[in-house]
């Protein structure tokens, strides 16, 4: 669901419109709005989690608007999928700007089990799959460091 607010994130109304997800687009009609404090949000499971949002407020108006989503300009670290998993889960990352980025997974005492990624990656989105098959059932963590971006998120190894 794609949502908009006109007041600087203060109130959110739900947007109708047009949204592909393979060419990372979406587009809406917004009648008779105008104001330079609006924001777009992608969100999912009735507003629990935010998929994208504006970087900073912009000016709309009556006509219609496209947002490219195909150069994020933030840092993002999704929640995995599925999860909880068994056994392997995808853990989806956005680059805000070029980056040397570090992927792992811990667990609850904090030690390192895996390194997922390590090296150079470029401004966009990426994924990754971890393969836990040889890990035992319980609660680990994924932490992605990029530049000054540092995530850490949990995650549902069940056998």
């Amino acid at each position: 669901m794609a949502e908009f607010s006109s007041d600087n994130g203060v109130t959110w109304s739900e947007l109708g419109g047009y949204v592909s997800v393979l060419a990372k687009k979406f587009t809406w009609k917004i009648p008779d709005i105008e104001s330079d404090r609006c924001l777009v949000r992608l969100v999912a499971n009735e507003r629990w989690h935010i998929l994208s949002q504006s970087d900073s407020t912009f000016t709309i108006g009556p006509d219609d608007v496209a947002i490219d989503a195909t150069s994020p300009h933030r840092f993002t670290l999704a929640q995995n999928s599925p999860n909880p998993f068994n056994p392997s889960t995808s853990i989806s990352f956005t680059i805000g700007h070029d980056s040397q980025v570090t992927l792992a997974v811990y667990n609850v005492a904090g030690e390192k089990v895996a390194e997922l990624l390590k090296g150079d990656f470029s401004t966009g989105a990426h994924s990754v799959d971890w393969n836990a098959s040889e890990f035992a059932s319980g609660m680990y963590f994924y932490r992605i460091v990029a530049g000054d971006f540092v995530e850490t998120r949990k995650m549902m190894l069940l056998r």
